[in-house]
Parts: structure tokens; sequence; C-alpha cells
């Protein structure tokens, strides 16, 4: 016995079903607006004002995308790689300005101590000046 071909049906093909709910705010323009204010260090409130959606729309759009979070953590750090690299520049002919980037960075080495002794251990500060900085100090606390 033969089997029965089915006759396929000629005519439009079919429309290709809606996945339904409504279309995405996020669209590429949005994006590009946050990614701008992101790179000067905006935060997502001012980023969101800016692209005009909603932080709950920021928000659900990094849930479904968690790889823009990471996007969005680099681009924050751009202003300050920026910074370090005009403070870098401005060391060259500076020593001034060299020797305060050396005393924030290697305070060890080259932050002002506050040492209350000198050469040899000797005290700097009085035995009577520090009686009354304490007392001062007790009475600010009560």
């Amino acid at each position: 016995m033969k089997k029965k071909q089915k006759k396929k049906k000629r005519g439009r093909p079919r429309k290709k079903k809606h996945a339904g709910g409504r279309p995405t705010v996020i669209t590429k323009s949005v994006l590009q607006k946050l990614e701008s204010v992101f790179s000067i260090g905006g935060s997502d409130r001012e980023a969101c004002i800016y692209a005009d959606i909603a932080m709950s729309t920021l928000y659900n759009y990094q849930i479904a995308k968690p790889e823009f979070v990471e996007r969005k953590r680099d681009l924050k750090e751009k202003p300050i790689l920026k910074a370090r690299q005009e403070v870098v520049k401005g060391l060259s002919g500076n020593p001034e300005f060299s020797l305060k980037y050396l005393e924030r960075k290697k305070k060890r080495e080259f932050g002002k101590s506050l040492a209350l002794t000198g050469a040899g251990g000797k005290d700097l500060v009085p035995e009577e000046k520090k009686k009354a900085i304490k007392t001062r100090l007790k009475d600010l606390l009560k």
C-alpha cells in the first residue's frame, strides 16, 4: 500500500508571531546616552535622567544583561584613569608637586609624621601640656 502524501498548502507564508509584551525602552540611542554619562563618572541616577528613563528600567536591563553591569563599571573608571595620567604628566619639571604625590602615595617613606619625640627620644611636648590636652579632651567628650 502506498502512503498518502499530504499536500502542501501554497499561498502566503505565515507571519511570525510577536513574542508579546511591551517593546523595550532601551534602544541603541538610550544605551549611548547611558554610556556617555557613565564614561564621565556619572551616577546611575544622572544617567537615567539624561537618557530619560526610569531607574527601574536601568536595573531591569542590568538583570537581563549582566554583561552591561561590567561595561558600566569599566566606563565609570575612565575619569580616574585620565586623572592619573594627568597627575603623572604633571610630575615632570615640578618637584613640589612630585613631593606631594610621594607624600600621599608612600606615606611611610615620605609622609609628614606627627612624632612627639625628637632626636634621641626627647619629648617635644612638655608633660604639663600633655595633661592640659588630656583634660580638654575629656571635657569635650563629656
